[in-house]
């Protein structure tokens, strides 16, 4: 591929106060790649410190033609397995980050796949280099492939045999039938094991371009240095072509109701809407809505169908919004004889929330919950990037007040990059 052109395209943002020296640094390639590096002060003398580095595709098994079905997934499986590299050299990310005492995971879901490492700071390059090396322009080994195709399946067999889990994916299917979030991201069995290291290859092949990368480092490391490699690995890709706005599900015409027969203890019950998106304000409104109605003791659920009416024995509430939809979900667990009055109150709280506002002790403590998570949020970054037992994210003559701006500003530019659908 030709090289691209290089450009000064950065932009570091001054996140501490007069004490600190922590800046975020922001790049975009030219292709459109994204890079966010933090770097954080020195380890103190005689430490190694710690980094930690993160990849994100922003595409995931919605992304998935006909005949690609579990791909995203099972990629995520491979990239930890041995592999030769272009230089001919066998590579194992697993091995590498597990040898220097670090830790390296990934998560796929319908919008995204992502790889994340942490390791000490003086060897997190080559940790950065074979994780690229690991998914750029890889191949994959027949072998290798079928025996984590039957890794996958075991874990859709787990699924299938969690009633919990497979009632969640009953509703998917119904809410969100014709759309892609109606499939499971593992894939159906037969899906799975259809797959070639060319459906493999060819799904990633068109998933990497510019727009849908994302590089993170955070710690004690050389910005230039990751910048270099990022446009060394990641800047010859492609460029994605003009995205087309989200395909948005469509909400269903009228109301559906399932019921599957199991051996189970007590009945699942799931209900579900969809709502707005990740950055839509509908989705921050319902969010709140799913707090004041079921999360913790004090919510309606708890106190009204649980405790008082003592109809479940369970009772939940959450909004989980993607890119192109959100999720409006019910959880609740109930006798077989209460089952079907259970469900009926639990519509009625719903409806009661059409109605009623909420009280103003009922909006504070959503506001406190969410503020709470925000924090979780923010020493979620810094533990992600840096555990606890090693450096800080933040330098430690920086405030409180200083860590909240600092990480903020690194959510902020995260969520400025949304997803590209395919």
């Amino acid at each position: 591929m030709p090289k691209a052109r290089h450009r000064p395209n950065t932009r570091t943002e001054k996140a501490v106060g007069d004490g600190g020296t922590a800046a975020l640094v922001s790049r975009r390639l030219d292709n459109g790649a994204r890079v966010l590096i933090l770097p954080t002060t020195a380890p103190a003398p005689g430490c190694r410190g710690v980094a930690s580095v993160q990849l994100w595709i922003r595409v995931g098994a919605a992304g998935e033609r006909a005949n690609e079905h579990g791909c995203a997934h099972l990629l995520e499986h491979m990239v930890f397995k041995p592999f030769a590299a272009a230089d001919g050299r066998v590579r194992d990310l697993a091995g590498i980050v597990e040898g220097q005492g670090g830790d390296v995971n990934a998560f796929t879901s319908h919008d995204e796949t992502v790889f994340h490492a942490t390791a000490p700071a003086d060897g997190i390059t080559e940790v950065l280099e074979v994780m690229l090396d690991a998914v750029v322009d890889r191949r994959f080994d027949a072998a290798i492939l079928e025996r984590e195709q039957e890794v996958v399946i075991e874990e859709i067999h787990q699924y299938q045999d969690d009633p919990a889990a497979r009632s969640v994916q009953l509703l998917m299917a119904d809410l969100y039938a014709g759309h892609a979030y109606a499939r499971p991201v593992l894939g159906e069995i037969d899906e799975v094991r259809s797959l070639t290291p060319a459906s493999l290859h060819g799904w990633l092949r068109r998933q990497l371009r510019g727009e849908r990368l994302l590089l993170v480092a955070v710690g004690p490391v050389d910005a230039e240095a990751i910048i270099s490699l990022a446009r060394a690995r990641l800047g010859t890709l492609p460029a994605a072509k003009t995205p087309r706005p989200p395909r948005r599900p469509p909400p269903p015409a009228e109301p559906r109701v399932r019921v599957e027969r199991a051996d189970v203890q007590e009945v699942y019950l799931r209900l579900g809407w969809i709502g707005g998106t990740a950055l839509d304000a509908e989705g921050v409104a319902l969010d709140v809505a799913a707090i004041a109605l079921g999360q913790g003791e004090s919510s309606r659920l708890a106190v009204d169908v649980r405790r008082r009416a003592r109809l479940v024995s369970d009772a939940y509430a959450g909004y989980v919004a993607g890119s192109a939809g959100g999720t409006f979900l019910i959880s609740a667990q109930a006798e077989a004889a209460e089952a079907e009055a259970a469900a009926i109150a639990l519509l009625d709280a719903v409806e009661a929330l059409t109605k009623l506002p909420l009280e103003h002790g009922e909006l504070a403590r959503a506001r406190a919950l969410l503020d709470g998570r925000n924090t979780v949020l923010i020493d979620d970054l810094q533990e992600l990037a840096v555990p606890a037992l090693a450096h800080r994210v933040v330098p430690a003559q920086a405030g409180a007040g200083d860590q909240v701006a600092l990480a903020q500003e690194l959510v902020r530019e995260l969520i400025a990059s949304v997803p590209v659908p395919v």
